[in-house]
């Protein structure tokens, strides 16, 4: 069995050694955090085998008289200052150098994170050499501090898309900082490998579920009668498009916390330094073999400069409300950074093995038809606002894109309006542009969201806002602002 570094057990830190199995330690940090059963199983289980979705991990962090500075994971939440009897099978020594905290720490983290690996089927050393990984996170997290210095020790390329301190990020081994705020996730990175995700958790089914009513022709009724081994097959063809595994590492503490709102989650983050767990986590986890090498290998690589910054906590105040601050999108509601729609290109299957549903492609909304309002290029938006400058002409350009729930419910009501409004105004000219297809033109025009209406008179861009939250209220504000 190999750690997190892939070395063997001999070359990790020794476990502490007795000849009854058991020692004392005084205690001089204790740590207690939750860990998700569902991705640490193969490290360890709960006390007595019980079949629970979150166990309680303890750690205790002190000196024995024989071996020195000790680490162990114990049943009941310890107090530092004790003396408490230990099992030799559940410790390991803490390398010089290394504190009490960080030792704790690190060693929760290490078996939330290679936890959360495995259970993706990922082999740490092995999978991300030379490959392209992104950490949605911050060094203001612990899990996404550590999985970046863990992952740049690994010999992959990191970019981490936070809010956090792009120099301090680099500092820990992350190439690229993206500002999820600033820069558009889809359009930055294009060909990368692992996404771990330190904030939140997405379930994949439902991803491929939105996925498939939003750009695919598949209903809700024939969506349901899928089954498990569709959504299995959704699943492994949006993965084959998307190019990146997926790999939640958010610590269940912090999802439950952002559930909970920010000053709830506040105050139950803030008593986990006190070693408080929530009454219904009581369950205590004890690493295996497997577990306890994870952890010992963990500590070596921090002796060894490898992961040279530990935060203070498992998870902190800054890292909730990163999470609980992250823009989302306003339609699907999924946050910035992953999934980003515009890269579930689902390319049609020529396999007759496939499902039907996943051949089936959406119709175009924004190609040309024959009312012709779609703008092929800049030339053509620019010859139209070139019309409204010395005239009483008027244009009015609908801004969507092929990915957006909203922009496909408001384009027929557009098209209906400006044909509604044709023989009465031959002085309006509706038009739609793709902001996917001319993105410089989106930017040249500033568009921030879609779907926008924009209305340009006398050669230029009129500054009234156009509602679009509903049809009825999109026709109504275009009707005004004409």
């Amino acid at each position: 069995s190999v750690g997190v570094g892939g070395r063997g057990r001999r070359d990790v830190c020794a476990r502490v050694a007795s000849a009854s199995g058991v020692t004392d330690v005084s205690v001089g940090h204790a740590a207690s955090h939750a860990l998700d059963m569902g991705r640490v199983g193969t490290l360890g289980t709960t006390a007595g085998g019980k079949d629970c979705a979150t166990g309680a991990v303890h750690v205790a962090v002190g000196n024995n008289k024989d071996r020195g500075k000790v680490l162990s994971f114990v049943a009941q939440k310890p107090r530092k200052g004790a003396v408490l009897p230990i099992q030799s099978d559940l410790s390991v020594d803490v390398p010089a150098g290394l504190s009490h905290s960080d030792a704790g720490t690190l060693s929760i983290l290490a078996l939330n994170l290679v936890g959360a690996l495995e259970a993706q089927g990922v082999n740490q050393r092995k999978d991300f050499k030379g490959k392209k990984a992104v950490v949605l996170g911050g060094i203001d997290g612990g899990c996404a501090s550590v999985s970046t210095q863990l992952l740049s020790a690994w010999g992959a390329d990191v970019v981490t898309v936070t809010t956090s301190n792009a120099y301090k990020n680099t500092a820990i081994g992350a190439k690229q900082v993206i500002d999820p705020r600033k820069v558009s996730f889809a359009e930055e990175l294009e060909n990368f490998d692992f996404v771990l995700d330190t904030l939140g958790a997405l379930d994949v089914t439902v991803i491929a579920a939105d996925i498939l009513l939003t750009r695919l022709m598949v209903s809700p009724v024939s969506l349901r009668s899928l089954g498990n081994e569709g959504h299995t097959t959704v699943v492994q063809t949006l993965r084959k498009s998307f190019g990146a595994v997926y790999v939640p590492t958010a610590s269940p503490l912090l999802l439950r916390a952002c559930g909970d709102g920010l000053l709830r989650g506040g105050a139950a983050i803030a008593s986990l330094v006190r070693g408080n767990l929530p009454n219904d986590i009581a369950d205590p986890f004890l690493p295996s073999d497997r577990g306890i090498d994870v952890v010992a290998d963990a500590l070596q690589m921090a002796a060894e400069g490898l992961i040279d910054h530990v935060p203070a906590q498992v998870v902190t105040s800054a890292e909730l409300f990163e999470a609980f601050s992250w823009p989302r999108d306003a339609d699907t509601g999924l946050r910035y950074g992953l999934p980003a729609p515009s890269l579930f290109e689902v390319e049609p299957m020529e396999s007759e093995d496939e499902p039907v549903f996943v051949r089936q492609h959406i119709a175009d909304l924004f190609a040309k038809d024959e009312s012709g309002l779609v703008l092929e290029s800049a030339d053509d938006l620019k010859s139209i606002i070139t019309a409204t400058k010395n005239s009483v002409e008027t244009a009015v350009l609908f801004v969507g894109a092929s990915w957006c729930r909203r922009c496909k419910e408001l384009l027929p009501s557009f098209k209906a309006l400006a044909q509604k409004l044709g023989p009465d105004r031959p002085d309006v000219h509706f038009r739609i542009m793709d902001a996917e297809q001319l993105k410089s033109v989106a930017k040249t025009l500033e568009v921030t969201d879609v779907p926008e209406i924009i209305v340009f008179k006398e050669g230029k861009r009129k500054s009234t806002w156009l509602n679009t939250k509903t049809s009825s209220l999109m026709e109504l504000s275009v009707r005004q602002a004409l």
